[in-house]
Formats: C-alpha cells, sequence, structure tokens
C-alpha cells in the first residue's frame, strides 16, 4: 500500500496464502465460463466477465480481504461501500492446437476428388 501511494505502482506477489491461491486458479482454470473475445473466430482469447459467471463465493473473498488489507487503495468496509462490481478473467485460445492434423497419408496412395 505505501509503495503504491508513493510511486503509483505496486507489486502484490504472494500476497495470497496457498488455500486461497489454489481455490482461485482451481476456479479460474477449470471454469467453463470463458467466451470469444473480439471480431470473429481467430482472436486468440476468451474472456470470463463477472457478471456471466466469475462471481464467485472465493473471489469474493479474495476481493473482500484484499479492502481490509489495502484500505487507503481500496476505500471504505461496509455494506454501503459496495463490493467488487467489475474482474475479468482472460485465457489464450489454444482450440486450434486441439485439432488433429487428419490420417496419415498412405506412400503411393494420393488422393482423388
Amino acid at each position: 500500500e505505501e509503495s503504491f501511494l508513493a510511486h503509483g505502482h505496486a507489486v502484490l506477489d504472494g500476497v495470497l496464502a496457498q488455500p486461497a491461491l489454489g481455490a482461485l486458479q482451481v476456479l479460474l482454470q477449470e471454469a467453463s465460463i470463458y467466451f470469444r473475445f473480439g471480431r470473429g473466430a481467430g482472436s486468440g482469447y476468451l474472456v470470463a466477465l463477472l457478471e456471466d459467471g466469475l462471481a464467485s463465493p472465493v473471489l469474493a473473498a479474495v476481493a473482500s480481504d484484499l479492502r481490509r488489507a489495502l484500505p487507503r487503495l481500496l476505500g471504505p468496509l461496509g455494506p454501503a461501500a459496495g463490493g467488487l462490481c467489475e474482474a475479468r478473467a482472460w485465457k489464450a485460445d489454444n482450440s486450434h492446437l486441439l485439432v488433429p492434423p487428419g490420417p496419415p497419408a498412405l506412400p503411393g496412395l494420393d488422393p482423388v476428388g
């Protein structure tokens, strides 16, 4: 918090306890809430939005704990302060890597067609 207030940026590395980090990783890696983002099927990214299914008790707990730990950055606590209002998770779309190349060509036989 002090670093951010002094310099305008901070790195929050190792801020989550292992159980919280593990629960968040399971949520983000195994969720089926991602959809294609951008124009066309080849945009290369999938996104999950809070309002489209990303909202979860795990994410709410992480947001609440961060607000409690960083009150000067993230504002006051309490029902009137509101909660997490926007969150996005991104994944690279590697589905093109899952398409098998097709059957191997047989020696001496060319497809006709």
